[in-house]
Parts: C-alpha cells; structure tokens; sequence
C-alpha cells in the first residue's frame, strides 16, 4: 500500500527543506525540488551529494500518481530508471542541468 504522505515527510528529510507539493486526496500529483523565491538559485538540490541527489530521486519515483515534477537547476548528472515507473507523468521540467541523456 502506497503512502504519499510518509513518501514526502522522506523526501522533505532528505532535502532538508520544505518544497512545494500538492495533493489530490491522498494521491501526491504535482512536486518542485525548485524555489526561484526562497532559493537563491532555483534548484533545491543542487549543492547535495550525487549520492544523495539519486536518493532523493528515488524517493520521488515512489509518487506513483505524480504529474508534475520540476527538477530544473539541480546540477543533475542522472535520472535513476525508477523515475521511468512515474506513468501518470505529464510535465517534467529538467533544465538547467548536466543530463547527458534521459
């Protein structure tokens, strides 16, 4: 049984920060490890470790029900092939960083 919520108090660990979110009931449906106003920079997970940056990630693929994931200006070297499984995947916003392929 999937719990978004438990999935995004993780992510929010891991981060070390709040981002936005939103929820439709208790389906996670949209997410932003970006903030153009709190962050000087954008990315929110720019200056973590390759390591965990790909844990993180990992993290986030587990929101099965996501449409929305805006991972721009995070110095990203990789995605991790669970992002893949995100089938209800709509929007993806990637740039600004260093992904050779996806």
């Amino acid at each position: 049984m999937r719990d978004d919520r438990a999935v995004i108090e993780s992510i929010r660990a891991a981060v070390g920060r709040d981002f936005m979110h939103e929820f439709e009931g208790e389906v996670c449906v949209k997410l932003a490890l970006h903030d153009e106003e709190g962050h000087v920079w954008g990315g929110l997970i720019r200056h973590h470790s390759p390591e965990q940056q790909q844990h993180i990630l990992r993290l986030v693929s587990r929101l099965r029900g996501l449409r929305f994931l805006d991972i721009h200006q995070n110095w990203l070297k990789k995605l991790p092939d669970e992002l893949g499984e995100l089938k209800e995947l709509r929007q993806l916003l990637v740039s600004s960083n260093y992904l050779g392929s996806m």
